[in-house]
């Protein structure tokens, strides 16, 4: 069976949520480049259609763990901030940062908005929004 891709855009749903259990559950290494590969994809780079912010829940990305490394940054060797280089729509710095999750969330709101979207696309999407916002409520000092 084939994963996902260009052919298959509905399995990203799956593969992130995937994902996401395995760093909730602590299964391995933990670390957010897959997530911020699908962010960047989906709100750094031009938009193809709407299936980037669908595929992009915040909640099938281990949200909460996420938010975890705004807050309390681990150290990237200088080789491994290639991983977290930023696409050409977001113009504040490489790492990790509280303002790079509120250009996330600013970007699941502008989805939600969307007249243009599927009702699913934007319920996602707004979804999304708000557990970010929540984790920001909720996490931040």
């Amino acid at each position: 069976m084939p994963g996902p891709g260009e052919d298959n855009p509905s399995e990203w749903p799956n593969t992130n949520a995937f994902f996401a259990n395995e760093i909730d559950c602590h299964i391995g290494f933990h670390s957010p480049v897959f997530a911020i590969w699908t962010m960047r994809d989906a709100f750094e780079e031009p938009p193809e259609d709407e299936k980037n912010h669908c595929c992009s829940s915040i909640r099938p990305l281990g949200g909460q763990g996420l938010f975890k490394h705004v807050i309390c940054p681990d150290d990237v060797p200088s080789n491994g901030m290639r991983s977290w280089l930023l696409g050409p729509l977001y113009e504040g710095g490489e790492r990790f940062t509280l303002d790079r999750w509120r250009f996330w969330r600013k970007g699941f709101e502008t989805a939600a908005a969307n007249g243009e979207f599927k009702d699913e696309c934007r319920n996602v999407a707004e979804n999304a929004s708000s557990l970010m916002g929540a984790f920001e409520k909720s996490m931040l000092f």
